[in-house]
């Protein structure tokens, strides 16, 4: 409860009053603060079977995490590596809740990435997506395929890779 408070708290001031007077130590342990609480959701508390109230609070900090660095701008550059870093390692994680959040993370992250300038990070991201497409359960499949929706409008059809002619026959069978 008191995380969830704290992620609340943290999104509506971001929203409300903005992160542009924060100072650089101020800003860093924001950043800190809430990628960590992202990291502890579904890893703490033993969720394999995760209930409605975990599923808000995991929705609370990604909100919270999303809401920061899209306030920051620019300046989040610096930490976008370490995001997408933690998105692929979560995408490997045995918990459909901790898949689902590190899918749903890339799609809010991915016009950041834009942004930033970090076409790098983008198709690797853009990648790593891709190779998730085989994903068995139907949520996190659904927030995959989301982010990677994301990624080709951000970075355009013709610069995807892999390219449109490899992501289509991934896709099809799902329609089935």
């Amino acid at each position: 409860p008191f995380r969830r408070m704290v992620a609340d708290a943290v999104t509506r001031i971001s929203t409300e009053v903005g992160l542009a007077d924060l100072s650089a130590r101020l800003e860093e342990l924001l950043v800190d603060g809430v990628l960590f609480a992202f990291q502890q959701e579904g890893s703490a508390g033993g969720a394999s079977r995760e209930g409605t109230a975990n599923a808000r609070e995991t929705r609370l900090t990604l909100r919270a995490v999303a809401c920061v660095l899209d306030k920051l701008g620019r300046r989040a550059a610096r930490y976008l590596n370490q995001v997408v870093s933690m998105v692929k390692w979560r995408l490997n994680n045995k918990s459909t809740n901790v898949r689902q959040s590190a899918a749903e993370l890339s799609a809010r992250v991915a016009p950041l990435l834009a942004h930033c300038d970090e076409s790098e990070l983008l198709a690797q991201l853009g990648a790593v997506l891709f190779e998730f497409l085989g994903e068995e359960f139907p949520d996190v499949l659904g927030a995959l395929i989301g982010a990677l929706c994301e990624v080709v409008r951000v970075i355009g059809i013709a610069n995807m890779s892999p390219h449109v002619n490899e992501l289509l026959p991934r896709l099809t069978p799902i329609l089935k």
